[in-house]
């Protein structure tokens, strides 16, 4: 069996290193085209060089699995030597994709995608977006003197006017409620600018950090999807490879601290609550009473700065991200995702089970302990 620095040299000098070629997923694919032995060659040759040269979680994987990975594409490699389709290409890369624990990973071809296996969804209940706020991304009121801000996805207003609106909206629910419950049941994610906002109103402009430290790939083929970017490279190390880009393990809150709302707080999860959804239980965890409620979150968040690529010949896309992140209190939070403070057997609602604690004053959490 080759060594990993083998197969990774290996692979880079099996085609030319060039940037890489975006992809979009809008664009027709005929799964059914011909490839030669080479075509397919090259193009498994470029998915190696994606993960080597510019995945933020390649350097951050074990040993172990980084070899597995690529005596897989190896041996496929090794093997083509008669022409073979798009869709037969892709069928021998779906096994491989499906053993990296990364939940924005997938590869697609069509209406076929590859993604790490997620586990069946643990009924805690519906998100009350849906059920009382007849089926629209979110519903913000109040049931007596309990705040509920729930949302189904996350999402970007459109103008700031909007945001403003929002922002009113949050402030109304905080002012003289006992507790406020934020549902975030089965949302997939999306934006994280409202996320962020309810996290501002919540706890002041205090600047909480979402993550403890960030990495970002250095290669030229990594640098090149900088520019599709949203994240500050200004401070990045070109020099070395990954390149920490962000470090908040010194962070603290003033000994004076106190949040703008000092009350208790339940956030709502279950295990498709996933990416951008799980913002707030990162920021939030500074809160004294803050408490999770409901199953594991999906654990969606630790590779992000994601791009979709194309192999050129068989035209199959690729999500690859290029930062890793590390979060306060959780050594492997990818796939794991938080743990909550009161768990919710399967077909418990918990939303029921807030309303509970709060009808039993069972509320008071005086301790800042970190989310695992």
């Amino acid at each position: 069996m080759q060594t990993l620095e083998n197969l990774e040299r290996n692979f880079l000098s099996a085609v030319e290193i060039k940037p890489f070629e975006l992809g979009d997923i809008h664009a027709s694919i005929n799964s059914d085209k011909k490839l030669s032995p080479q075509q397919s060659r090259h193009d498994i040759a470029t998915l190696a060089q994606m993960f080597i040269n510019a995945y933020g979680g390649w350097t951050f994987y074990p040993k172990i699995l980084r070899l597995r990975i690529l005596n897989k594409l190896n041996r496929i490699y090794d093997k083509i030597t008669q022409p073979i389709t798009a869709a037969e290409l892709f069928a021998q890369l779906k096994p491989i994709i499906e053993i990296m624990p990364d939940n924005h990973l997938w590869i697609k071809l069509g209406d076929n995608l590859a993604k790490y296996p997620r586990k069946p969804r643990i009924d805690v209940g519906t998100n009350l977006a849906i059920t009382h706020g007849g089926g629209k991304k979110y519903w913000i009121d109040k049931i007596g003197n309990i705040g509920v801000i729930a949302f189904s996805k996350c999402f970007a207003p459109d103008d700031n006017e909007n945001m403003e609106q929002f922002r009113n909206r949050i402030r109304d629910v905080m002012a003289g409620t006992h507790a406020i419950i934020i549902d975030m049941r089965d949302n997939g994610g999306g934006s994280p600018l409202i996320m962020s906002m309810i996290c501002d109103e919540i706890m002041g402009p205090v600047g909480i950090p979402r993550t403890k430290r960030m990495w970002s790939r250095t290669t030229p083929q990594a640098q090149e999807l900088y520019q599709y970017s949203t994240l500050s490279r200004d401070h990045i190390d070109k020099n070395v490879d990954p390149s920490m880009v962000a470090d908040n393990t010194k962070f603290k809150l003033p000994t004076d601290y106190r949040p703008v709302y000092d009350r208790p707080i339940y956030i709502l999860q279950n295990n498709k609550t996933a990416s951008s959804a799980e913002h707030l239980q990162a920021q939030l965890r500074y809160h004294p009473q803050m408490q999770i409620v409901g199953s594991n979150s999906s654990g969606c968040m630790q590779y992000t700065n994601y791009q979709t690529l194309k192999l050129g010949h068989s035209g199959i896309l690729i999500q690859l991200a290029s930062v890793y992140a590390e979060f306060f209190g959780i050594k492997h939070f990818e796939t794991h995702g938080f743990t909550p403070d009161i768990k919710c057997p399967d077909g418990t609602d918990a939303f029921a089970v807030a309303m509970a604690q709060i009808d039993t004053k069972k509320i008071k959490r005086s301790d800042t302990k970190e989310r695992q």
